[in-house]
């Protein structure tokens, strides 16, 4: 009976073991995965996707239980002291996980200090009750210990940052920016250069140190004014051009891409205003800001300059509204931050070679000690994986630049000009998406009906998970080549809506569909002419231009606009979702009694004389006009591509500002690019053109 007894009880705890092995092992697992999808998030990929929603449905429905259960088995009741080890680090891991899971933007205030107080009384009370329960005279407890305490400082660390970032890039510094603004111009005597930067004294960093004074005018009305001179501490554009330290010089930064790391942070400021709804008076200076843009960043040999930048500036405002890299670096360069890492790693290490040495007194054995050194090794990856999102963040390079241009001494240690030049080099997550969408009306020829795939998608998916769907492609270079060329002619006038282009090219009887009461009308007509331009006549030789990879790829993501994100576009309401939903109904009309897709295409040869009012007419009557009108395949390529050109940049200026913050979390689109673009052009709306109808 005692040897049954004692049978059972062995049987007990070898299953015990085996289910705290288990529920080790996946916990580990899960940590890891959901580490390093948090860890990436608003780079490797964005919020609305199906990566967020699994990384959610795991971490709350999965993750969460199973904590519990480790909870249980490896802490409340500890069959071996290594378990405790197990424990607590799995823990602490899941500490970590939650600070970068759990987002928070510097609007949450309130949550963020609920979050930060429950995480810190968690780490006091849990950690130090699980620690308590191993023999005080064990090798490894000290290093429980100093782990225990390093948490709590890289806790109590992120809670100060987060109210520092809150100071550093709140709505009360957009306000600062504002206000300064006003005056800028008035810094400066002589012409303003956008080449040198020279009068160019957009705040880069320091704007809380710009003193102002009030001064009395003739009136006797007092007026509010800023003062003559800047202070050390005010870090501005033109500083940073004039930067004498030999990181910033020719050799080191020839194509300029350092400082226009600064450059990008100071637009960033200047663009936030209109986020919050602030005055934006310099643009009443025109001529000065047009200068920066058509003679600074799109007059450089670069032509990559101008999106670059762009794209830096619009990767630093997602993080201010969606990620924590402003709390991170609110504080300035995060010493702190890195050296509690360094530390913890440490910690870490002594942690397992404790185990190594003390596996006896631990109660472990072989496999437990195999278990523990994985642990360990997550707990380092995770560490190293965080301080490297970090450390080779845009926001890390600004903010060693600024304290580069502040402090003279650090211009003069070759040292710290090359581990700088390292650091700004390096770039291998992007915030901002570099892609475009593509979507064609007239490809889906698939079994079921347009209108059938667009009302499933609507029913099951998300608007983020519908794009993320979507294909999408890099934008050709020579379409950048174009819309740069076309930008650069804001200095001869207004924005055109593709009639420029039509009239340039003698197509002037065209300029009819540029004047339809809806620009998505104009979209989708002039989508449709260009797939029955690649369709009809597919060209069996190469064209000896790229007008068609530039025409195909505009027209795919105006159509993509118009399906996913008719916010961005300029029709009000639900008319782009009228028309578009009119256009998908005609599709299917036609597509009835086609076999296969060439009879389809048949019966769009004829679609012009049988409705001639639908924007399915139009679009094929247009189509068949340019295949008949330009027998050149290249020419028609060219006029189909200039179209496009100019007017996806008349589609851009939009009040909607609304709509590209909430794109900007999901990585935003090309159009809020052109969006930024021309703003910092001065060109806030689209000149108004008079309506017709169809002739």
């Amino acid at each position: 009976m005692a040897n049954s007894t004692a049978d059972w009880q062995s049987h007990t705890i070898r299953v015990q073991e085996g289910i705290s092995m288990v529920i080790t092992c996946a916990s580990m697992l899960l940590i890891c995965l959901n580490f390093l999808i948090a860890a990436t998030k608003h780079r490797l990929w964005h919020s609305n996707s199906p990566i967020d929603k699994l990384h959610k449905y795991v971490l709350n429905q999965i993750l969460e239980p199973l904590m519990n259960l480790a909870t249980f088995y490896l802490l409340s009741k500890p069959l071996k002291n290594i378990y405790l080890v197990w424990g607590v680090i799995l823990m602490i891991a899941n500490g970590t996980l939650t600070c970068i899971a759990d987002a928070f933007t510097l609007s949450d205030s309130n949550s963020m200090r609920l979050f930060f107080i429950g995480l810190l009384s968690y780490n006091l009370i849990g950690y130090c009750q699980d620690i308590q329960k191993a023999d005080p005279f064990s090798h490894f407890v000290i290093n429980l210990w100093a782990i225990w305490g390093l948490i709590i400082l890289k806790t109590v660390e992120k809670f100060f940052s987060f109210w520092a970032a809150k100071r550093a890039f709140g709505t009360d510094r957009t306000n600062f920016i504002s206000d300064y603004m006003r005056f800028e111009h008035k810094l400066s005597t002589g012409t303003p250069n956008p080449v040198s930067m020279r009068g160019y004294k957009y705040i880069v960093s320091g704007e809380d140190k710009v003193s102002f004074e009030t001064e009395v005018a003739d009136d006797r009305q007092a007026h509010i004014v800023i003062a003559n001179e800047l202070s050390d501490e005010v870090v501005t554009v033109e500083r940073v051009w004039h930067c004498r330290g030999q990181l910033l010089g020719l050799k080191m930064d020839p194509d300029a891409k350092f400082k226009d790391v600064c450059l990008s942070f100071a637009l960033m400021k200047l663009l936030k205003r209109r986020f919050h709804d602030y005055p934006t008076e310099e643009l009443n200076q025109v001529s000065k800001n047009t200068a920066l843009v058509l003679q600074g960043l799109l007059d450089s040999q670069d032509q990559n300059r101008a999106f670059r930048v762009i794209m830096t500036e619009l990767g630093f405002l997602e993080d201010i509204f969606f990620s924590q890299y402003p709390i991170i670096f609110g504080c300035g360069f995060p010493i702190y931050n890195y050296l509690l890492s360094l530390l913890l790693l440490g910690a870490t290490g002594c942690l397992a070679n404790t185990a190594y040495s003390d596996t006896d007194d631990l109660g472990g054995n072989d496999i437990d000690l195999y278990i523990t050194f994985v642990l360990v090794a997550m707990i380092i990856i995770m560490e190293i994986t965080e301080t490297a999102t970090y450390l080779l963040s845009d926001w890390n390079k600004v903010t060693l630049l600024i304290n580069y241009v502040k402090f003279p001494w650090l211009q003069k240690s070759s040292f710290i000009n090359t581990a700088i030049r390292f650091l700004c080099k390096i770039k291998i997550l992007q915030p901002v998406r570099d892609t475009i969408g593509q979507y064609s009306l007239l490809e889906q020829c698939g079994k079921f009906s347009i209108r059938a795939k667009l009302c499933n998608s609507r029913a099951t998916c998300g608007n983020g998970v519908m794009k993320f769907c979507r294909a999408s492609v890099k934008l050709p270079d020579e379409a950048k080549s174009m819309i740069l060329e076309q930008l650069r002619q804001l200095s001869r006038g207004p924005l055109s809506n593709g009639e420029s282009s039509l009239r340039r090219n003698g197509m002037e009887d065209l300029g009819w569909t540029c004047k339809l009461p809806a620009s998505t009308q104009t979209i989708l007509i002039w989508h449709i002419a260009t797939c029955f331009c690649e369709t009809i006549r597919p060209s069996r030789r190469p064209l000896a231009s790229s007008g068609k990879e530039v025409a195909t790829a505009l027209s795919k993501y105006c159509a993509y606009l118009v399906v996913f994100v008719p916010d961005l576009l300029p029709d009000q309401g639900n008319r782009a979702k009228r028309v578009l939903d009119k256009v998908v109904n005609e599709i299917d009309d036609l597509r009835e009694g086609a076999k296969d897709e060439s009879e389809m295409w048949k019966k769009m040869m004829e679609l012009e004389s049988r409705k001639k009012g639908t924007i399915l007419g139009m679009g094929a009557e247009l189509g068949k006009t340019l295949v008949e009108s330009i027998s050149d395949e290249n020419k028609r390529w060219k006029v189909l591509a200039e179209f496009w050109v100019e007017y996806v940049l008349y589609l851009a200026p939009s009040d909607n500002v609304q709509a590209h913050r909430e794109n900007l979390g999901s990585g935003g689109e090309f159009i809020t690019h052109l969006w930024v673009l021309l703003y910092h052009a001065g060109v806030l709306e689209r000149p108004e053109i008079a309506p017709n109808t169809y002739p």
